[in-house]
């Protein structure tokens, strides 16, 4: 899947000479998108639609304004899985297509931050999540004696390159 994440962020750091420690929250809204096939004729769509993380930081400050830090935490992420049926079950009765859920992982990364002023920072950072295996139902097709679900077994990672602004208050 590739696509853009925009979201903000809030936290608190608390600088001991040269060492920051802090603790951030993000929430993200995604549109990474992928697709696939599978049985040769069943075409699927999966998405991530948003995430958010609670991640503790550990910095080092390189000179009065650059930080260098690595940070990781509890996260979630919503992925989901929309089928282009072309299999001929449309017309079975009680027929259901898609699926999506709400995963919990990790997430964990490293970055680097700047201070433009005393109240504007940038920063750069990559974060990895692992989320374990997402199992999200194909199709489902219930013809009154049997439920039978196709599901799609995926082991959810993500890996995030991002940029941000912070306004900061108080100063640094």
């Amino acid at each position: 899947m590739d696509g853009v994440t925009v979201g903000g962020y809030v936290g608190y750091n608390y600088r001991i000479d040269q060492v920051v420690l802090g603790l951030e929250g993000d929430a993200n809204g995604d549109n990474a998108k992928g697709s696939s096939s599978v049985l040769g004729s069943l075409n699927y769509d999966t998405g991530i639609n948003w995430g958010f993380s609670v991640r503790a930081r550990l910095g080092l400050v390189v000179d009065e304004r650059a930080l260098l830090y690595v940070t990781g935490g509890p996260s979630w992420v919503n992925t989901d899985v929309d089928t282009n049926l072309g299999i001929g079950v449309a017309d079975v009765a009680n027929f259901k297509s898609g699926d999506e859920s709400t995963e919990f992982g990790w997430v964990l990364g490293a970055g680097a931050g700047y201070a433009i002023t005393e109240h504007l920072s940038m920063k750069a950072e990559y974060l990895h999540g692992w989320y374990g295996d997402a199992n999200l139902d194909l199709f489902e097709v219930d013809n009154g004696v049997n439920t039978t679900k196709y599901v799609l077994k995926q082991n959810l990672q993500t890996n995030v390159v991002r940029v941000g602004l912070a306004c900061h208050f108080g100063g640094f």
